[in-house]
């Protein structure tokens, strides 16, 4: 037995450290997609950060109110709190998202800022979309909820100003766009 061991037979050990090597980013990946794919459905999503803001409101986002989100596997966003007030702590739903493409001009061109870089690099590494248009008073505003290849989910939050409610609308506005984490992690 020590012969097989000997440090003048490099074979075993040369087989032993790919084999080493193989293994552990394999187990690393099984492990990090499984975490991927529970990380949408059926979670609590909380706002982690404010990724953009559009500058030309006068209220903005306060992140001490910040609302939760809950997408189902059967397409329905839930939203617990509002984006002005705490006053609804209880799940509503605001109706059922239906799958998007994105492409620029319902995407990249709804942000009002010099950095397209940043939602043109979104956009291509976006996995899945979904968009839904919610009637709020007279406004018609609308969600984008993204999921990216890596995992990470954003969500965009504007309006519509010509009162469609469609994706086509010529005069949409991203008004937040949102980084969202998982409220249990």
């Amino acid at each position: 037995m020590k012969d097989a061991f000997d440090y003048k037979k490099p074979t075993l050990w040369i087989t032993a450290t790919l084999a080493a090597a193989s293994v552990v980013p394999a187990v690393l990946m099984i492990r990090n997609s499984r975490r991927r794919k529970s990380h949408l459905f059926d979670q609590e999503l909380v706002i982690d950060r404010l990724l953009y803001e559009a500058p030309f409101y006068t209220a903005s986002f306060d992140p001490a109110i910040s609302p939760s989100f809950l997408f189902s596997n059967e397409s329905e966003l839930q939203m617990k709190g509002h984006f002005h007030s705490m006053e609804n702590t209880k799940w509503r739903s605001l109706g059922k998202m239906d799958a998007l493409t994105l492409e620029r001009p319902h995407f990249d061109d709804l942000f009002f800022t010099g950095k397209e870089h940043i939602f043109w690099r979104l956009r291509k590494q976006n996995k899945r979309a979904w968009q839904m248009d919610v009637k709020e008073g007279e406004l018609c505003a609308f969600y984008y909820l993204l999921q990216q290849r890596n995992g990470e989910v954003y969500l965009a939050y504007g309006y519509r100003a010509d009162g469609l409610d469609r994706p086509e609308s010529t005069a949409s506005i991203i008004r937040w766009l949102f980084y969202l984490t998982n409220a249990n992690e």
